[in-house]
């Protein structure tokens, strides 16, 4: 081989150095995403509130949330959630990649023993609101669906973004949590 010939190769070596710089704004932009979504902790807490949710933050983790809940989704014996609906992104979080988007849903705990029994009775329970809503499921998330930003250009205004992210917590409680309720009743020994 006396040369690379691959149009698109020979345009990367070329232009190296000013794609090296600009891929290097994704870290950038990354920790701006993380800032925004931080920043949403009093809006989540005020509509949890009106819908009657106790709110749980957790920022420190891998992938961190609000995450909604009532107080009988604990376990009693070590203060572990059970389940919860929440809105979750990575630590790499990039709303312009569908698969490191916030996304919102029910997650069941399976670090616990009824986690992991509730996650296919959660799965099946709920397998036509799944289907209706054009909603996700997977193991630790039984019900999940990402959140896209809602136009274009939304980094101009992030007004829109944000209410929807806001929306789309509660849009899921709403549409879950009594039937969480049933479930749990149904299928954890309920304290005495």
């Amino acid at each position: 081989m006396k040369s690379i010939e691959n149009e698109a190769i020979r345009f990367y070596l070329k232009n190296y150095s000013t794609i090296r710089e600009w891929a290097d704004i994704e870290n950038d932009l990354n920790r701006e995403s993380i800032l925004f979504l931080e920043s949403l902790g009093d809006d989540i807490k005020v509509a949890a509130n009106s819908l009657d949710a106790n709110c749980y933050i957790q920022f420190a983790d891998n992938y961190p949330y609000y995450s909604l809940a009532k107080p009988h989704w604990f376990l009693k014996s070590d203060e572990n959630l059970v389940v919860a609906i929440g809105l979750h992104w990575e630590k790499k979080v990039n709303f312009m990649d569908e698969y490191k988007r916030p996304y919102v849903g029910l997650w069941a705990n399976r670090n616990t023993p009824q986690g992991n029994q509730l996650s296919p009775i959660i799965r099946s329970n709920l397998a036509s609101i799944i289907t209706e809503h054009n909603l996700r499921q997977e193991e630790d998330w039984p019900v999940w669906k990402l959140v896209k930003p809602p136009n274009e250009e939304f980094w101009k205004d992030l007004t829109p973004y944000r209410d929807l992210l806001i929306k789309s917590i509660s849009n899921m409680w709403i549409l879950l949590h009594e039937e969480i309720d049933n479930i749990l009743q149904s299928n954890l020994p309920q304290p005495k």
